[in-house]
């Protein structure tokens, strides 16, 4: 999965519209993964949140409720 995502340049360069869905799934695969006993959560959007910051977009997890 993050060699996929290192390929994919971590998303640098995509258009907003194809970054949004393209980070979301690579989120829910990420998910899957669960590979800590605690902090998963946290340390997901840690991950994604610099993602984001590094393509020049702001995500807010605050703002997100469940569905």
């Amino acid at each position: 999965m993050f060699s996929m995502l290192a390929k994919d340049k971590y998303l640098v360069g995509l258009p907003y519209d194809n970054f949004l869905p393209t980070l979301a799934d690579y989120y829910c695969d990420i998910n899957v993964l669960h590979p800590f006993r605690e902090g998963n959560g946290r340390a997901q959007r840690l991950l994604f949140e610099h993602i984001a910051i590094n393509c020049g977009y702001n995500i807010k997890f605050s703002g997100i409720t469940r569905g």
